[in-house]
């Protein structure tokens, strides 16, 4: 039954997409091997007095070097034919035939030294086919038929050096080395196959223990904005009138930021990362943090928030760097629940060192077990049902992702300061910090 022209297309795309790895691999030490097969070609040269060999070399290069220029033109393109696959396989071909073409030249001297050096190449046109090339079916096939044809014509036409017995017994050892290579090549293109197989399937299952720790945070998240909700809910029943669309404006404003959650998970579940809100002043951020969370807050704890430093530099993702001060502030508010107490959110542009923010409050403070694991995920000291023991984890994820740094300096009885540093960001991109200078627990001038 014939193949429905997007399956061959598929297929034809998978087949390239092997020949490209293989290319890929072969980067890595394709410099060097050129020099390795000048450094041969010059000895051979020497030893045959034939300066014309010269040549070889610089050849043999320029067909490789032109070989993967091809293959990366073709690796642009929208779509790769039947055709281009089978030119690049020529191409390659060709290039691995130049080289045995001159092992076999060098065989025909007919002496034992130079047999030897031709095989010796040959033998490592065999190892390379295994090794680099067994990305690729298509060009592991084309290396080892090359390889197994020529070690033929090398006995054929380099063997004056034998009787007639043991040039035949050389054909037939070599034809035995090459049916064990073709199946050495076999296995190494199946190891590999399964290999990409299995990354595949771990590259899925950690998108999905993504996604889950994800929806794990994000429901943390959803009832910091629900009780922001709920608080703003609860006064629309006891305000004059006249304040009520104050009210209003920031219940849909807390909707708004769980519509964007649910967003975020169902792109993580999509891609292997989620996608950034648009980078906004700081400012900006700051005034719709300030309103999810003063009205979170009891009437016993008082909240400041200094930023005359904070200038108008953009942050990359406003809405993360918000839910990230919301985090803080409510475990903050748990620190120092029950007796009262402030929480101090300060801003400040550092210009080309990016921005520094701080939530500080003077709370109960945390021992130095307990902020050892302060950021890991789901540890908390709060009764169940009263916390997740995602709030700071969150914050840390975050962090990292802005490739910033993090500090919490805490102490019982003594409160907790949590410093982030920012990178600057200009448009959607940022410039690189330098390594995190104040990481967890380390302690800082209060």
């Amino acid at each position: 039954m014939a193949r429905a022209p997007s399956d061959e297309a598929a297929r034809t795309r998978a087949v390239f997409d092997g020949m490209v790895r293989a290319v890929e691999a072969h980067d890595l030490y394709r410099a060097r091997k050129h020099v390795i097969i000048a450094v041969a070609v010059f000895l051979v040269t020497w030893l045959e007095q034939a300066a014309w060999l010269l040549a070889v070399a610089p050849l043999n290069a320029a067909i490789d070097y032109h070989f993967v220029k091809r293959m990366r033109r073709l690796a642009r393109a929208e779509a790769v034919g039947p055709g281009d696959v089978r030119i690049a396989l020529a191409h390659h071909g060709l290039t691995q035939a130049a080289l045995a073409a001159f092992a076999c030249w060098i065989a025909s001297d007919g002496s034992y030294q130079m047999q030897l050096a031709a095989l010796l190449i040959l033998a490592g046109m065999g190892i390379h086919a295994v090794t680099v090339d067994a990305h690729s079916a298509r060009m592991i096939a084309v290396d080892v038929a090359v390889v197994a044809v020529s070690m033929q014509i090398v006995v054929y036409v380099g063997s004056d050096w034998t009787t007639t017995v043991e040039r035949a017994f050389l054909h037939i050892g070599l034809g035995a080395v090459a049916v064990f290579l073709a199946q050495c090549a076999q296995q190494a293109a199946l190891i590999n196959r399964r290999l990409r197989d299995v990354s595949s399937r771990l590259r899925r299952a950690q998108r999905s223990d993504i996604v889950g720790q994800m929806a794990g945070g994000i429901a943390h998240d959803f009832n910091n904005l629900l009780t922001v909700m709920r608080g703003n809910l609860d006064l629309l029943r006891e305000v004059p009138e006249a304040e009520r669309p104050a009210l209003m404006a920031q219940i849909e404003e807390a909707a708004v930021r769980g519509s964007e959650l649910v967003a975020r998970l169902n792109q993580a579940g999509r891609a292997d990362g989620a996608a950034a809100s648009q980078p906004q002043p700081l400012n900006a951020a700051l005034d719709r943090f300030e309103r999810m969370a003063r009205r979170t807050l009891p009437a016993n704890v008082r909240l400041t928030i200094e930023r005359r430093d904070a200038g108008e530099q953009p942050v990359r993702d406003p809405m993360q760097l918000e839910l990230a001060l919301l985090n803080l502030t409510m475990n903050a508010r748990d620190a120092v629940a029950g007796r009262g107490g402030r929480i101090l959110v300060r801003a400040k542009d550092l210009g080309g060192d990016g921005l520094r923010l701080t939530v500080e409050d003077d709370g109960i403070g945390m021992t130095p077990e307990v902020l050892a694991r302060a950021t890991d995920a789901y540890e908390t000291t709060k009764p169940v049902g009263k916390g997740t023991g995602l709030g700071l984890s969150m914050v840390a994820d975050f962090v990292a992702e802005m490739d910033g740094s993090l500090g919490i300096d805490s102490a019982p009885g003594a409160g907790t300061r949590v410093e982030i540093v920012l990178p600057p960001a200009y448009g959607t991109g940022a410039v690189p910090l330098r390594p995190a200078t104040n990481p967890v627990g380390a302690a800082r001038p209060r």
